[in-house]
């Protein structure tokens, strides 16, 4: 995981939370689990990254886990902003539609 997230930032010599690379001519896909939720790997590592501690009773686990919130909201505010750019007018009105991370809420 640390080697993938690593290897685009060496090869462009930008810093790893820096490196989004583009989508080329992918479609941008609003069916499916998209429909309810626009980051659906990210509300799954979220639910990991408290899910696990407090399924164990472990306060260290939590607060172990807890930073790595804020670090992937950073990465989708990046990514939505590449989005943007990428597809337009089409992922604004897909942002209108649908929640961030959480369905029907966020």
């Amino acid at each position: 995981m640390i080697y993938g997230e690593l290897t685009p930032a060496v090869q462009s010599e930008r810093p790893p939370h820096e490196t989004i690379h583009g989508f080329g001519k992918h479609p941008l896909i609003t069916h499916g689990v998209y429909r309810f939720v626009r980051h659906p790997i990210y509300l799954g590592v979220f639910m990991v990254c408290i899910g696990v501690p407090a399924f164990t009773s472990s306060l260290y686990g939590l607060l172990t886990m807890s930073p790595l919130i804020p670090i992937f909201l950073n990465r989708i505010r990046m990514e939505e902003r590449l989005l943007t750019e990428e597809f337009g007018d089409a992922y604004r009105a897909y942002k209108k539609a649908t929640s961030k991370l959480i369905p029907f809420i966020y």
